[in-house]
């Protein structure tokens, strides 16, 4: 995943990855799951979530910055799709969205 930058030395992985995801928050403005923006949502910014996860990839898989990899979430839909890491009230996180999970 590693690639030539202009003055010829080699890109690190985790640059390229920082430019893929400044182009998806360029591509997404608004979380897919609920379509609120980043600040309606009082953030600053969405976060990816990759649907095949990183520690099944790899960092070396190019599916890991592939687009259709990747869905940019705000945090309260983020953390709908990792329940068992983080403490997270389903209610609370229905009645933000209109109550989709009545």
């Amino acid at each position: 995943m590693s690639a030539r930058n202009p003055q010829g030395g080699r890109t690190s992985r985790l640059a390229l990855y920082r430019r893929f995801m400044a182009e998806m928050r360029l591509l997404h403005r608004v979380c897919e799951a609920c379509g609120r923006t980043p600040k309606e949502a009082g953030q600053k910014k969405l976060f990816p979530h990759h649907l095949l996860r990183v520690e099944i990839l790899g960092v070396d898989d190019p599916l890991l910055v592939h687009p259709g990899n990747i869905l940019m979430l705000c945090n309260d839909d983020h953390a709908l799709f990792h329940p068992g890491r983080r403490e997270y009230n389903w209610l609370v996180a229905s009645k933000k969205r209109g109550g989709a999970l009545r």
